[in-house]
């Protein structure tokens, strides 16, 4: 069975693969790259996206386009990937499986009801090995563990919260502001930033961000 992030997602008529790293907006992306491929508006395909789960609605289409990564490497297809600083998504894990989707979140084991400093502690002393898809490293997504080179070589890596400026294809950029939930002002002290620092240190090392 192929393991979830090692999947990837291609679309010939846009010349792309994706590779959809959780907490990054993939979701979004998933659904304009679908819509652009499939040449129908998001609404004939989706319906009126912000009364449904995205989530559940993109499942319609994975097994369509998803793909290995071995495939991916054999075509001529750009591959990109939405990254992000991991602070914020540290924010925004805390704020879609604790405060919006607690069903999820319980499924992920996260103690309900918890502070994003509490949620910080349990998820430093959780086994990497168990954290649940949406919890695990930007790299586990990127780099193969076993021989620590990246999946798919030649991979764009795009800041999420940059992308506007930095949007290196010819089809349009997603309206993410329309389809992704306003991000909650839940706020890390400092306490919780080394925390988070420490859980996905890899990830500022391999993505360059800044550790404050």
């Amino acid at each position: 069975m192929k393991k979830e992030q090692n999947l990837w997602f291609e679309f010939p008529l846009l010349g792309v693969n994706f590779k959809h790293i959780t907490k990054c907006g993939g979701t979004t992306m998933m659904i304009h790259l679908i819509s652009l491929e499939e040449n129908k508006p998001i609404s004939s395909l989706f319906g009126d996206v912000s009364r449904h789960d995205i989530h559940t609605l993109v499942n319609k289409f994975r097994k369509k386009y998803q793909k290995s990564y071995k495939e991916v490497n054999d075509n001529d297809y750009k591959s990109f990937a939405l990254v992000r600083n991991p602070y914020k998504r540290f924010v925004s894990m805390y704020n879609d499986l604790v405060i919006k989707r607690q069903v999820r979140g319980q499924k992920a084991k996260i103690p309900a009801n918890c502070s994003i400093n509490e949620f910080a502690i349990w998820l430093q002393n959780l086994d990497p090995k168990k954290r649940d898809i949406h919890l695990k490293e930007q790299n586990d997504f990127l780099i193969d563990n076993n021989t620590k080179e990246k999946y798919v070589q030649d991979i764009i890596t795009i800041d999420l919260d940059s992308m506007e400026k930095n949007w290196p294809f010819e089809f349009d950029i997603p309206a993410f502001k329309a389809h992704v939930s306003t991000t909650r002002k839940t706020e890390l002290d400092q306490a919780t930033k080394n925390i988070v620092y420490q859980i996905y240190k890899k990830d500022f090392d391999l993505l360059g961000y800044e550790v404050v």
